[in-house]
């Protein structure tokens, strides 16, 4: 998981997950019912980077960067191996 990330509109940052000692929150994370309750979790923002700050950029001087909660990371990590031996096989299958 990044560090040192901003926060998404729900407001956990990646240094409280790394710190806390609230594990019941972050267990009930699975829950369906938490999902449900807590739907900013699965927000996410695009803001275009000016790379030629602070010159006038031209459409090609921009970069999309999307801005995901912390949660939603914390629960890809869930599946993040799954995810990526699914991956490799395909990949090693064409």
């Amino acid at each position: 998981m990044s560090k040192n990330k901003g926060l998404a509109d729900d407001g956990y940052s990646d240094s409280w997950i790394r710190s806390t000692t609230r594990w019941d929150l972050l267990r009930d994370i699975w829950n369906k019912n938490t999902m449900e309750n807590t739907p900013e979790i699965f927000k996410a923002r695009l803001v275009p980077l000016n790379k030629k700050w602070p010159d006038i950029p031209s459409k090609d001087d921009f970069r999309p960067i999307a801005i995901i909660s912390h949660l939603y990371k914390f629960l890809e990590l869930r599946f993040a191996n799954k995810l990526q031996d699914y991956l490799s096989n395909r990949m090693d299958k064409r």
